[in-house]
C-alpha cells in the first residue's frame, strides 16, 4: 500500500506541475506563433512522459528498421491503452490527435488538453475537414503528429481496420508517414497474455479509475515499438495509403494470446 500511495502522490504532483506549466505556456502562445507554442508543448509533454514512465515502471524498447526518421511526419500506430501515448511520447516530442469524446471525459481530457493534443470531431464531417487542415499545416511546419487510426483502443488480440480521413493531411502536406507497431511484452516480469491483458489494455466499456488503480499496483510494464520505415505520401490516394499502413502494421503485430 505504501508503494501505491507514493506512486499516487508522485503522479498527482507531476500532473499538477504539468497542467500548471501548460496553462502558463498557453497564456504566452497568444504573443507567439502557434507552431512555437505547440512545439514547446510537445517538448514538455515528452519530458513529463519520461517522468511518468519512471514513476510507473514503464519501459519501452525502440527498434528501427533503417535510419531513424527525422523531421515532420505523420506517425501512425496501433492502440491498446491510455499508456500507449505516454510511452510513445517519452521517445520524442510529438503532437497527438485524439477524439472530442476523450476531451469531454474529465481527467483524461484535462491531461490531453495540457499536452496540447488536437481533438477531432468524428461525428461531424465538416469539422473533421477543418481538423485535417490543421494537421496538414502542422506537418508542413515540420512537426511530428501522431495518430491512432483504429479510432479506439483494443484488447490486443488484433489490429482493427484503420479510418482514413487524417491520412489526407499527409497527402495535402506532402509529408511522409511513419508506421509504428506497438507490443506489450511483459508485466511484473511475466509475459502479457489473455490472462493478464485486461490489467494493461483499456478498451470497450472499461471504467478508467479501477483500471488506473491496477496500473498503480503494477511494478513494471515492458513494451516494444518498432519503426517500420517511411511511406511517401505525395501523389498517393488516401484509401490505398491507409490500407498499406494498416497491412504493414497488422503483419508486424504480435497478437496477445
Amino acid at each position: 500500500m505504501f508503494v501505491i500511495a507514493l506512486r499516487l502522490v508522485m503522479f498527482a504532483y507531476a500532473v499538477v506541475f504539468f497542467i500548471t506549466g501548460s496553462l502558463l505556456l498557453s497564456s504566452r502562445i497568444t504573443r507567439h506563433s502557434q507552431r512555437i507554442g505547440l512545439s514547446l508543448n510537445a517538448i514538455r509533454s515528452c519530458q513529463w512522459a519520461r517522468r511518468a514512465c519512471r514513476v510507473f515502471g514503464l519501459r519501452t524498447k525502440r527498434v528501427s528498421e533503417g535510419p531513424r526518421p527525422q523531421g515532420g511526419r505523420l506517425v501512425v500506430c496501433n492502440h491498446m491503452s491510455y499508456l500507449d501515448p505516454v510511452m510513445l511520447a517519452a521517445q520524442e516530442p510529438s503532437i497527438f490527435v485524439t477524439s472530442r469524446e476523450v476531451e469531454e471525459s474529465g481527467f483524461l481530457g484535462s491531461i490531453c488538453s495540457a499536452a496540447g493534443c488536437i481533438f477531432v470531431d468524428r461525428r461531424n464531417r465538416r469539422n473533421t475537414s477543418k481538423d485535417m487542415d490543421t494537421v496538414a499545416l502542422l506537418l508542413k511546419q515540420g512537426l511530428v503528429v501522431s495518430i491512432f487510426p483504429e479510432g479506439t483502443s483494443t484488447d490486443g488480440s488484433m489490429v482493427k481496420a484503420f479510418k482514413s480521413p487524417l491520412f489526407e493531411a499527409a497527402i495535402q502536406s506532402g509529408m511522409p508517414i511513419e508506421p509504428r507497431v506497438f507490443h506489450y511484452q511483459r508485466a511484473n516480469n511475466k509475459p502479457v497474455t489473455i490472462s493478464n491483458r485486461d490489467d494493461i489494455c483499456w478498451y470497450g466499456d472499461m471504467t478508467f479509475l479501477p483500471h488506473f488503480i491496477k496500473t498503480l499496483c503494477r511494478s513494471t510494464l515492458e513494451a516494444e515499438f518498432r519503426q517500420l520505415g517511411l511511406i511517401q505520401s505525395l501523389g498517393r490516394d488516401r484509401r490505398s495509403l491507409t490500407k498499406e499502413c494498416e497491412q504493414l502494421i497488422r503483419s508486424s503485430y504480435i497478437p496477445i494470446i
